[in-house]
């Protein structure tokens, strides 16, 4: 990465490649008379000129991406170009876009990449550091949830469905957590996820009903890290007036005579 080598970011080159991109796609649009392995819905919002390229991933599937407000802000996130973020969130003249908060693209890249950038750990905790100096909330609600909790949706949703899988560098995502907690985090959030399962014969994802948790609990009981790490985390949490639910602390208790 660019970015990397130099250690500064080629704002001018990025701000170009953005608009060549959209005028390299509207002519793709145009010439192939909408079939660019997209969703009529995509390629009309896109057209409209209300809304940035960003909607035309192949990928999507969602409408509600309409409503996300995404912008080449929300790209360089998942793209995890921090010092171009830092660059364009300095500006004299920025101002933060409706819709999806942008901390909510860290938390829940849709690239696959991105998770892979989070997994190995390469400039992530820079990203969210950088995002969360700028004013970006980690209690910030949207679609029913804070960042926050969403985050821990996904994040445990990612390690106990039937693609589960936990990161190989669990320190960075310690550490994102960190800043995210410095950063006034709730530290009594609810974490919700889900356990999805497959139904080989019917080609079908099932999945559970939800789990509820409090945050205290999902650090010391779901998150697969190394053990110490995670008590340095959970007393961080309690300092800030973290609490178990009701029953949550005997299950742990129970879980240590088990093992």
């Amino acid at each position: 990465m660019a970015e990397v080598a130099t250690g500064r970011a080629d704002t001018e080159l990025l701000d170009h490649l953005d608009k060549v991109t959209e005028e390299c796609l509207r002519t793709a649009l145009q010439f192939t008379n909408g079939q660019l392995m997209v969703e009529e819905w995509q390629a009309q919002a896109f057209q409209s000129g209300r809304h940035h390229w960003y909607i035309l991933y192949p990928h999507f599937r969602n409408p509600k991406l309409l409503e996300w407000g995404s912008n080449f802000l929300s790209y360089a996130i998942e793209a995890n170009l921090c010092r171009y973020l830092e660059a364009k969130m300095s500006a004299a003249d920025y101002q933060r876009k409706p819709g999806r908060p942008l901390l909510d693209y860290a938390v829940s890249p849709s690239r696959w990449e991105s998770w892979e950038q989070f997994n190995v750990g390469t400039l992530y905790s820079e990203t969210f550091k950088t995002l969360l100096e700028h004013g970006e909330s980690p209690n910030e609600m949207y679609l029913e949830q804070t960042v926050w909790e969403h985050m821990w949706t996904r994040l445990l949703g990612r390690q106990y469905g039937y693609h589960a899988r936990a990161f190989s560098n669990t320190f960075t995502m310690l550490d994102i957590m960190r800043l995210m907690i410095e950063a006034c985090a709730n530290p009594n959030a609810r974490i919700l996820y889900t356990r999805i399962s497959v139904d080989i014969r019917r080609r079908k994802e099932q999945k559970t009903d939800w789990q509820r948790h409090s945050c205290l609990f999902a650090v010391l009981a779901k998150l697969k890290a190394p053990s110490y790490p995670r008590l340095e985390l959970a007393k961080e949490l309690v300092q800030r007036g973290a609490h178990f639910y009701t029953g949550e602390k005997e299950s742990i208790a129970q879980s240590e005579r088990l093992q």
